[in-house]
């Protein structure tokens, strides 16, 4: 199946873990949440829409998996981007938020190895399941 190339999306994160039998990998991605009403809770899992920002990833619009909840909206619109992923720490003081994301590496020739800084290519896969990476691009951070 030929892959769409306006449907690719890039985004840049800290590997946390590789489960080389699965072929998947997580991936710590940093949001602000400057324009936020309110920050996520440790440990929710949230639907993300962000936008590139030249300071990094701003959340637009964080939604969680709770039935209940209410959905957090950035002031001021954009073309967004969506992203699911489980909030591992936040910093009230900087308004940042860090997601755990999952991709499929079923079709990359290797997994990459925890604790690298990594551009990701990823298509989302639809009806949900980990997104699945088309490239990785391993960061000029990694050279001591």
């Amino acid at each position: 199946m030929a892959i769409d190339k306006a449907s690719l999306k890039l985004l840049k994160g800290k590997v946390t873990e590789v489960n080389n039998q699965a072929k998947i990998f997580t991936v710590a991605v940093v949001f602000s949440a400057a324009k936020l009403s309110m920050l996520p809770t440790v440990g929710e899992i949230i639907d993300i829409s962000y936008v590139e920002t030249p300071g990094g990833l701003a959340a637009t619009t964080v939604k969680s998996s709770k039935s209940n909840s209410s959905d957090r909206v950035a002031t001021g619109k954009a073309s967004a981007k969506l992203l699911k992923g489980k909030v591992t720490e936040v910093n009230n003081q900087a308004k940042t938020f860090t997601v755990a994301v999952v991709f499929s590496a079923a079709k990359l020739s290797m997994l990459p190895t925890v604790g690298e800084i990594i551009d990701i290519t990823y298509i989302e896969t639809p009806g949900g399941g980990p997104m699945e990476a088309s490239n990785l691009d391993f960061s000029k951070s990694n050279v001591n």
